[in-house]
C-alpha cells in the first residue's frame, strides 16, 4: 500500500509539472533578450515590407478592385508587425519587473492589444474578399454581377468589423478592471475569455472560408479555361494571371494566421496545449514579410515607367539615345544571323544596339519578314505599332468582317456603340470609342463607308416611315417566343387586312421569314443597334428549324442526299 500511494505521489507531480510546461517555457524565454530581439526585428520587417507593399498600390497607375483589397491586406499585415514588435519591445525596456497594473492600463500603455485586434479583422477580411472577388470573376451570371456591386462597397465591412472587434476589445478590458495583471500584458490576460473566443472564432471562420472558396475557384477557372472562348477567354486568362500572383498571399496568410488562431481556439475550449500555435507565431511575420516581398516582385507596375523602384531609388530621367533600326536594317540583321556570319554580340556593337534587342529581333523574324512584304513604305519605319486596345480592335473587326459577309450597312456610330460594348464585356471600363480611335481603327484595316449595291431597294419605304416605337414592340421577348409567334400568325387560316381584302391563303415559309428578318436587321444596324442581337438569334433559330424541316421531309422520302 505504502508503494502504490508513493507511485500515485510520483505520477500527480509529474502530471502537474507537465501541465505547467508552458509557463516554464514561456517565463524562460522572457529571460533571454535575444530572443526577444529577434522576434522584434521580425516585426519591424513585416512592418516595413507590407508598408512598402501598400505604397507600390498606391502608385499604380491603375488599380483595380483586387489592388483595394490588397491593399487592405498590407495594412491589416503591417499592423500585426507593428503589433508584435511592441510586444517583444516592451520586456527589453521594462526589463523583469513585477510591478501589476489594470487591464485598461495595458490597453493605454500596450498598443499591441488593439493591433493585434485591428490586424487580425484587416487582414482575414482581404483575403475572404479577394477569394469572392476571384470566385465571381469567373462565373458571368447576373448574381456575380450584383456581387461585383457588393464588392465595390466593401469599405464598410472593413469599418464595421474592425470598429466592432475593437469596441468589444476595449469593453473586456473594462470589465476586468477588479484584478491586476502584469505590467508585461499578455494578450490573454488583457481581454475577457468571452472576446478571445469570438475573436479567434472570427478570424478562423474567415480564414477557412476564404480557403474554400479559393479553391473552389481555382477548380472553376482550370474546367472554364478550356471551355470558354472569344470575349470570355481573354477574361480567364486575365483571372488566371491575377490569381497566380494571389494565391501564394492566400496560402500564407492561411498558414500562419488563420490556422494558428483555429488551433489556439481548440486549445482553449477543449483545454489542449497550445504549443503548437505558438510556434505558428513565432514564424508568422516570417511568411508575412516574404509574401509582401514576392507581390512587390511580381507585380507588373514595377516594370512601367515611374514605377515603385523609380520613386524609391530617387532616379531622375536621364534622356538616353535611341538607336533604333528600321525593317530594312532588321532584315540584314536576321540575314547575317541566319547565315553565321557574325554573333550576336557582333551584330549589337556594329549597330549600336543592346543585346537584348537582338535577341527580340530574331524572336520576332517571322512578324519582321511579313511587315517587308509588298512595296508600301513600311520598309522606312522603324517599329511594328501596336495599339493600345489591340484585343477590342480584334473583336471589332471580326464583328466588321461578319456583317459585311451577310450585306449588313456598317455605320460609324454603330462601330463606336459595339466598341464600348465589347470594352465593358472585357473589364476596359476605361476605354472611350471616341472620333479619333474610330478614325484610326477604319484606316488601320481600310474601312471605307459607302454605299453598298441595292441597299436603297433592301428596305420597303413604308417600314422606313413606321414609328420607331414599333421596332421595339416587334423585338420584345426572347428569340424563341418571337419565333414561335411568327409562325402562329403565318400558319393562320385567314388574316385580317386594313385594306379590308379577303384571307390570304398562302403560307410564309422559312426562307421568305429569314429574307425578312435579314431585311429587318440591316434597318436596326442603322436605326437601332441594340435591338441587332436580338434579331441574329432570331435568324440563327428560324435557319436552324428550317434545317430541322427539310431533314424530315428528306427522311420521309428516303432521300439520304441532303
Amino acid at each position: 500500500m505504502e508503494l502504490q500511494a508513493l507511485v500515485h505521489e510520483v505520477a500527480n507531480n509529474a502530471c502537474q509539472n507537465s501541465c505547467d510546461l508552458p509557463e516554464i517555457v514561456e517565463s524562460d524565454i522572457t529571460s533571454y533578450p535575444a530572443f526577444l530581439l529577434i522576434q522584434a526585428l521580425l516585426g519591424i520587417c513585416n512592418f516595413f515590407c507590407n508598408t512598402l507593399l501598400f505604397i507600390t498600390i498606391l502608385l499604380k497607375k491603375k488599380r483595380n478592385r483586387m489592388d483595394r483589397f490588397l491593399g487592405g491586406y498590407a495594412i491589416g499585415s503591417s499592423l500585426l508587425g507593428l503589433g508584435y514588435c511592441t510586444e517583444y519591445v516592451k520586456p527589453l525596456i521594462i526589463g523583469d519587473s513585477k510591478r501589476m497594473v489594470y487591464p485598461i492600463t495595458c490597453i493605454l500603455t500596450s498598443p499591441n492589444v488593439i493591433l493585434y485586434a485591428l490586424g487580425d479583422n484587416l487582414t482575414s477580411l482581404s483575403i475572404l474578399l479577394m477569394s469572392i472577388n476571384s470566385f465571381v470573376a469567373i462565373t458571368f451570371t447576373n448574381v456575380s454581377l450584383n456581387a461585383r456591386r457588393c464588392l465595390d462597397r466593401a469599405v464598410a465591412l472593413y469599418v464595421l468589423f474592425t470598429v466592432v472587434d475593437a469596441t468589444w476589445c476595449w469593453i473586456s478590458a473594462l470589465t476586468k478592471s477588479d484584478h491586476e495583471i502584469s505590467i508585461m500584458c499578455d494578450y490573454l490576460e488583457c481581454v475577457s475569455e468571452a472576446y478571445v473566443i469570438y475573436h479567434l472564432f472570427c478570424v478562423s471562420f474567415l480564414g477557412t472560408i476564404s480557403i474554400m472558396m479559393y479553391v473552389l475557384a481555382l477548380s472553376m477557372l482550370m474546367r472554364r479555361k478550356s471551355n470558354c472562348s472569344g470575349i470570355r477567354a481573354i477574361q480567364i486568362r486575365r483571372e488566371a494571371t491575377v490569381m497566380k500572383q494571389v494565391l501564394f498571399i492566400v496560402l500564407v496568410t492561411f498558414l500562419f494566421l488563420n490556422l494558428p488562431n483555429l488551433l489556439e481556439l481548440l486549445s482553449m475550449l477543449h483545454s489542449l496545449n497550445d504549443l503548437i500555435s505558438d510556434n505558428f507565431w513565432i514564424i508568422q511575420h516570417i511568411g508575412f514579410s516574404f509574401a509582401a516581398v514576392y507581390r512587390i516582385s511580381s507585380d507588373p507596375g514595377l516594370r512601367e515607367p515611374d514605377g515603385i523602384c523609380d520613386v524609391i531609388m530617387n532616379r531622375s530621367k536621364k534622356s538616353r539615345v535611341l538607336n533604333e533600326l528600321t525593317l530594312l536594317q532588321k532584315r540584314d540583321v536576321l540575314e547575317k544571323l541566319r547565315t553565321g556570319k557574325m554573333s550576336m554580340r557582333e551584330v549589337a556593337s556594329e549597330y549600336g544596339i543592346a543585346l537584348s534587342t537582338v535577341s527580340n529581333i530574331r524572336k520576332n523574324e517571322a512578324q519582321i519578314l511579313s511587315q517587308l512584304d509588298g512595296s508600301s513604305p513600311k520598309s522606312r519605319r522603324r517599329r511594328m505599332r501596336k495599339t493600345v486596345n489591340a484585343e477590342v480592335n480584334e473583336l471589332m473587326f471580326q464583328f466588321f468582317v461578319r456583317c459585311r459577309t451577310k450585306l449588313i450597312p456598317i455605320t460609324g456610330q454603330l462601330l463606336q456603340t459595339k466598341a464600348v460594348d465589347i470594352a465593358r464585356r472585357m473589364g476596359i471600363n476605361d476605354f472611350h470609342a471616341s472620333s479619333g480611335w474610330l478614325e484610326s481603327f477604319t484606316r488601320r484595316h481600310n474601312i471605307k463607308f459607302r454605299t453598298i449595291s441595292g441597299e436603297a431597294a433592301a428596305v420597303e419605304p413604308s417600314v422606313i416611315d413606321e414609328p420607331s416605337a414599333n421596332i421595339h414592340e416587334c423585338t420584345e421577348g426572347t428569340a424563341d417566343e418571337i419565333v414561335e409567334a411568327l409562325l402562329s400568325k403565318s400558319n393562320a387560316k385567314e388574316v385580317s387586312s386594313e385594306e379590308g381584302e379577303g384571307p390570304l391563303d398562302e403560307k410564309l415559309t422559312y426562307s421568305e421569314a429569314i429574307t425578312m428578318i435579314r431585311k429587318l436587321q440591316r434597318y436596326s444596324f442603322q436605326e437601332h443597334p441594340d435591338i441587332a442581337p436580338t434579331l441574329l438569334q432570331i435568324e440563327s433559330k428560324l435557319e436552324v428549324m428550317e434545317a430541322e424541316k427539310r431533314i424530315r421531309r428528306s427522311c420521309q422520302n428516303s432521300i439520304f442526299d441532303y
